[in-house]
């Protein structure tokens, strides 16, 4: 073989003797050739050169991706750390503004049958009352000095309340009471009865059996006593 289609030959090969996929045979041929043709030799080190700055910049271009992810890992950590203490402020907002404008009752006892049971719990609203004033037929608990009772809004201020034959009549006219049972005595108070500024006049629907402004240990309830409205059941308790 020519020296010149030697020469042309081991050029062809050198890229793969770089890479190192030449079998033995071919490697040592390509060796002796090598030594022995100086401009073949230096064509290996310009390709072996531009292998190494090849692998150089695949180095580089790795680093760079691998800094942009670290990057972007710490981004999503910050990201997520911010979104963790929005999410704790926004419980602990929602859990001061529950506690804020709603409470929880349990109902005590059968004065309110049948529209609230013994047991129950119910939620209150204690915002509604600082924007308007009871009216009747709302639910609400009232706050004494040794009792805290629930009852329902008969008479509002300027009403004049009376009761008789059974029944309550508000200015003159008969109401039902919502959800009332039994006998309606009229209680200790003297009727006809007109509330004054700031007055109110509540009873139980269990009438026959409810402690409520009838009775002068109640009597007529101020309103700054009225604390929190009847909003939604919570759950029931079934004993």
């Amino acid at each position: 073989m020519e020296k010149k289609e030697e020469c042309a030959l081991v050029r062809e090969l050198l890229p793969i003797y770089c890479d190192d996929a030449v079998g033995d045979e071919g490697k040592a041929v390509i060796e002796k050739h090598l030594k022995e043709c100086k401009e073949c030799s230096t064509y290996k080190e310009e390709i072996s050169q531009m292998k190494e700055e090849e692998e150089a910049s695949q180095d580089k271009i790795e680093a760079v991706k691998t800094e942009q992810a670290t990057e972007v890992s710490k981004k999503l950590r910050r990201h997520k750390k911010k979104m963790d203490f929005i999410s704790t402020v926004a419980v602990v907002f929602v859990w001061l503004a529950f506690m804020i404008c709603f409470q929880v009752v349990e109902v005590s006892g059968i004065s309110m049958k049948p529209s609230f049971q013994d047991g129950e719990r119910l939620l209150m609203n204690r915002v509604v009352y600082h924007l308007r004033s009871p009216k009747q037929g709302d639910v609400v608990s009232v706050a004494q000095e040794d009792m805290t009772l629930l009852k329902r809004v008969v008479g509002v201020p300027g009403d004049t309340i009376e009761i008789k034959d059974n029944a309550v009549f508000i200015n003159g006219k008969s109401v039902k009471i919502k959800g009332e049972e039994g006998q309606i005595e009229p209680g200790d108070l003297t009727y006809p009865l007109t509330l004054g500024k700031d007055e109110y006049f509540v009873m139980g629907d269990n009438v026959e059996v409810s402690l409520d402004s009838r009775s002068s240990s109640v009597g007529v309830i101020e309103r700054d006593e009225i604390r929190t409205k009847f909003l939604c059941r919570f759950f029931s308790f079934k004993k």
